[in-house]
């Protein structure tokens, strides 16, 4: 445990020295929901590092403990942001929602209160800081609220494509769309200052080992000699971005951005094939990577894709740029894993 956290603080310290106007954090008291979750917990970590005080909040309170012993500057507090009625043992300056179910497989088991969870998560943080008078709030959006196009493109934040309101897959990008138009509202009615991340897919040795992401799968393969089998031609383009990076921009939004505006979180310089992803990650840990050859399909470009590339633009308008490339990213991860032996106890 003791070589995760130095590992997980190493991140914090890389993000801290990125984030733009740093000194904003300085004095102030910030909540992070979904602590102990992969954003969440690099988020409280590094908000500590820059002078903050945390309430780093998440429902496991045992977990909590783990990740934040020795943290003078982090206080733990038990909070399912679920309850209608949220409790905080110090009112908070800056609220951070980074709490929202995130695995693939609660999305086809769990449709239902994976979006009730993300509406009403968001709508009782969003009450507290009316009633509260919080001076900001930050939704951990999801890239995935775009949804498909035609064409393969980089997607800014103004752009919105189809999703199938019938599919209970749709569960999890349709919530976080509702969410997001929540936050608007309450900024329109009641004034409050709120600001949307929508970070792209994330890479960094904080995978839980019931992850069930398939990029997490593929550096568990990895990691434990396994040869990695994609069940698709991995033809989808996607863009990544480090956890640190990732880290540094979500509180540049705060630090540096506008009220009531989106923005990616992604390192645009990167896209990546998800096919060629897994490659990368073979080739670090030295394992075959298998990909079905791609089914033969008519008018194959004229066929919805879900899209993966977000522009990163807005955000490096306000000073923040990604220190990580692809290739590093990918073999950080990897050594960072095996070092802690994180998901390689799983063989």
């Amino acid at each position: 445990m003791v070589k995760e956290l130095n590992i997980w603080l190493r991140d914090a310290l890389e993000a801290a020295d990125c984030v733009v106007s740093p000194r904003y954090f300085v004095g102030k008291t910030v909540a992070v929901l979904g602590a102990t979750g992969f954003i969440g917990s690099i988020l409280s970590y590094t908000v500590a590092q820059l002078g903050a005080t945390v309430i780093a909040c998440g429902r496991n309170k045992t977990r909590l403990d783990e990740l934040f012993v020795g943290q003078e500057s982090v206080k733990v507090q038990e909070i399912d942001v679920t309850n209608a009625y949220l409790h905080f043992d110090t009112v908070p300056q800056i609220i951070i929602n980074a709490a929202s179910p995130a695995d693939p497989q609660s999305f086809v088991n769990n449709p239902v209160q994976t979006m009730l969870s993300n509406i009403n998560g968001v709508k009782n943080v969003l009450d507290y800081a009316v009633e509260h008078h919080v001076e900001q709030v930050l939704y951990v959006s999801s890239g995935e609220i775009y949804g498909y196009f035609l064409n393969e493109h980089l997607l800014r934040e103004e752009e919105l494509g189809y999703l199938d309101l019938l599919s209970s897959r749709s569960c999890y990008p349709q919530s976080k769309r509702a969410a997001e138009t929540l936050c608007a509202s309450y900024a329109q009615q009641f004034g409050i200052d709120v600001r949307v991340a929508r970070p792209s897919h994330v890479l960094g040795p904080q995978f839980t080992q019931t992850d069930s992401r398939a990029s997490a799968q593929f550096f568990r393969d990895s990691c434990s000699g396994r040869d990695i089998e994609l069940t698709s031609a991995g033809t989808q383009i996607r863009t990544f971005v480090y956890i640190s990076d990732c880290v540094a921009g979500i509180l540049s939004i705060l630090s540096a951005g506008e009220k009531s505006v989106a923005y990616n979180v992604s390192n645009s310089a990167y896209p990546v094939s998800f096919a060629d992803f897994a490659r990368a990650v073979g080739r670090v840990g030295g394992v075959q990577v298998h990909i079905p050859q791609a089914e033969h399909q008519i008018n194959q470009n004229q066929s919805l894709k879900r899209i993966a590339q977000l522009d990163n633009t807005r955000l490096m308008s306000l000073g923040w740029s990604p220190q990580i490339n692809f290739e590093s990213a990918v073999e950080r991860t990897f050594a960072l894993l095996r070092s802690n032996d994180t998901l390689a106890k799983e063989s």
